[in-house]
C-alpha cells in the first residue's frame, strides 16, 4: 500500500472543503507537500452544482448568498470572481407564505404589518407586545417559543414556523435559539427587546454594511466551485475514499483501499453521518457524537414552463407554506425574480422543495411520484394548468443538518472532545452554521486558529 505525507490533510471536497484547502495555501504558500484534499465523488462541490441545459440554469443547492461576510467576498477576490458577481432584482426582497392556496407578501417594514392579511388586529397589535416584555431569563428555549412569547402564538405559526423549513427544513418547535439564532437570543437579552434591538443596530449601521443584498454568480453557485478546483487541481484527489482515520502518537492515519495518507493537521470537512464514520476508531465517543446529529430529506425539483402558461405573474423572491398547511412543498421559488441568468424570458423557472421533518415520507416516493407532488402544489397556488416543458429533480436523503433543542449540548461535548485531539479540526454545515457564508467563514476562522496555535516544530515529512 502505498503511503503519502502531507502536513495538512483534508477530508471532504465540498464548500467546506474547499474553502479550508484555499485558506491554506494563501497561508502558508506552494509547497509540493503541504496539502491534500480527498472526496470520494468523482465532483467537488457537495450540494453545490448548476445544472445548465439550453437556456436553464437549475441550482441544485443554494440559490445565492448575502454580501454580509467579508470571507466570503475575500474568497471571490483571491479567485478573480468579483467582477462575475450578480445581483438579485430590487423585486426579489418580496417574499410570500401560503395560507388556503393564497399568496399573502410579508411586511418589509414594521408600519406593513398593519395591513398584513394574516393576522386580525389583535395578533397585529400582540407583536408590539416584544416592547413591553421583561427579557427571558432562560439560556435557550425552541424558535417557536422564543417567537410565541414576544410576538404572539399567530407570528410563529404563520411566520417563524415556515421561516425555520425554508432554512433548516426544520420545525420551529424544535429548532434551538442558542443553537440557529444565538444573535437574536443575545440582543434580546441585552436590550430587552428585539424590536428594541434593531432599532439600536440600524442607527449603527453605514456603507456597506447598511443593507443585505442577495448575490450569486454570473454562471451560477457553482463557478466558485469551479474555480476552487480549476485553482487547487494538483491538491485535489477525486474518487479517494478513506475507511477510516486512527492516530500513531504523532500523525493522523488515513487509511484508504490503496493509499494510506500520514498528515499532522487533518481537517473533517464531511457530513456528520460520515464523520462519525471516519473517526470509530480513532475516538469511539467521538463517532456517538457524531452520529446524534438528525438530518432531513428534501427533493429539489425545478418546473420549465412557457411563459404564457402562467400570464399573470407574480412579483417576488417566492413563497413558503406554513406547516399547518400539511403540504409535502416547503415553498416554491420564482426563480426569473430573482436573478437573470436562470432562465430566457419566453420561459419560468420554478424551484419547488419537498420534505424536511414534516414530510420524511418524501424519502419514499420515486421521481415520478416526487415531479408530481410538485406539479400538483404549482397547480393549486399558481393556478398553471400547462405541462412542464422541462423537469429537474435532486434528491438529498440527508439534505440539512438539525439544529434541534438537543444541539446546544451535542455541540459543547463536540468541542470539548475535539480539544483532546492535536490539530483535529471540525469545518462542516452540521458545526457552527449550516449556510453557504457559514461554512467558508468557519473555514478560514479553522484556518486561523491553526496558524495561533503554539504547536511544536512540524515533524519532518
Amino acid at each position: 500500500m502505498e503511503t503519502i505525507k502531507k502536513q495538512y490533510m483534508i477530508i471532504g471536497g465540498g464548500i467546506s472543503g474547499l474553502s479550508v484547502l484555499h485558506f491554506l495555501r494563501k497561508s502558508f504558500g506552494n509547497e509540493e507537500n503541504l496539502v491534500s484534499l480527498l472526496e470520494k465523488e468523482k465532483r467537488t462541490g457537495g450540494t453545490i452544482q448548476t445544472i445548465v441545459k439550453d437556456d436553464i440554469r437549475f441550482e441544485t443547492g443554494p440559490d445565492g448568498f448575502l454580501n454580509t461576510a467579508p470571507h466570503t467576498h475575500r474568497l471571490a477576490e483571491d479567485l478573480n470572481l468579483t467582477g462575475d458577481f450578480i445581483l438579485a432584482k430590487k423585486d426579489a426582497q418580496i417574499r410570500y407564505i401560503c395560507i388556503n392556496n393564497r399568496l399573502m407578501a410579508l411586511p418589509l417594514r414594521p408600519q406593513e404589518i398593519l395591513s398584513f392579511p394574516a393576522l386580525n388586529l389583535f395578533e397585529k397589535i400582540r407583536i408590539f407586545g416584544d416592547l413591553f416584555l421583561e427579557k427571558s431569563s432562560q439560556d435557550d428555549m425552541s424558535v417557536y417559543d422564543f417567537v410565541s412569547h414576544r410576538f404572539g402564538k399567530r407570528m410563529a405559526d404563520v411566520v417563524v414556523d415556515p421561516f425555520i423549513s425554508g432554512i433548516y427544513a426544520g420545525d420551529a418547535k424544535d429548532t434551538s435559539m442558542k443553537a440557529a439564532f444565538p444573535q437574536v437570543l443575545a440582543w434580546e437579552k441585552e436590550f430587552g427587546s428585539v424590536f428594541r434591538a434593531l432599532k439600536q443596530l440600524k442607527k449603527q449601521e453605514t456603507g456597506e454594511h447598511k443593507s443585505k443584498v442577495l448575490m450569486s454568480f454570473r454562471k451560477g453557485m457553482e463557478q466558485l466551485i469551479d474555480q476552487l478546483s480549476k485553482c487547487y487541481e494538483k491538491d485535489i484527489k477525486p474518487n479517494t475514499e478513506i475507511d477510516k482515520v486512527t492516530y500513531d502518537g504523532l500523525r493522523y492515519c488515513l487509511h484508504g483501499h490503496h493509499q494510506c495518507f500520514l498528515t499532522e493537521n487533518l481537517f473533517l470537512c464531511t457530513p456528520a453521518y460520515n464523520a462519525s464514520y471516519l473517526v470509530r476508531e480513532l475516538d469511539a465517543s467521538l463517532s456517538v457524537l457524531f452520529s446524534r446529529i438528525k438530518y432531513v430529506p428534501v427533493a429539489v425539483v425545478g418546473l420549465v414552463f412557457d411563459r404564457n402558461a402562467l400570464p399573470s405573474w407574480p412579483k417576488g423572491f417566492g413563497y413558503l407554506n406554513p406547516s399547518q398547511e400539511k403540504k409535502e412543498a416547503l415553498g416554491v421559488l420564482f426563480e426569473n425574480n430573482i436573478f437573470e441568468n436562470r432562465c430566457s424570458d419566453q420561459k419560468i423557472l420554478l424551484r419547488v422543495m419537498l420534505g424536511g421533518s414534516y414530510h420524511p415520507e418524501v424519502a419514499k416516493m420515486d421521481e415520478n411520484e416526487l415531479v408530481n407532488r410538485a406539479m400538483l402544489e404549482v397547480r393549486n397556488v399558481l393556478k398553471i394548468k400547462a405541462t412542464p416543458i422541462e423537469c429537474f429533480l435532486v434528491f438529498w436523503p440527508k439534505a440539512i443538518p438539525q439544529y434541534d433543542l438537543s444541539y446546544p449540548m451535542l455541540q459543547e461535548k463536540i468541542e470539548k472532545k475535539l480539544s483532546e485531539w492535536k490539530n483535529l479540526f471540525l469545518v462542516s454545515n452540521f458545526f457552527k452554521g449550516v449556510g453557504f457564508n457559514d461554512c467558508i467563514t468557519n473555514a478560514y476562522l479553522s484556518v486561523e486558529n491553526l496558524k495561533n496555535r503554539n504547536v511544536a516544530e512540524p515533524i519532518p515529512l
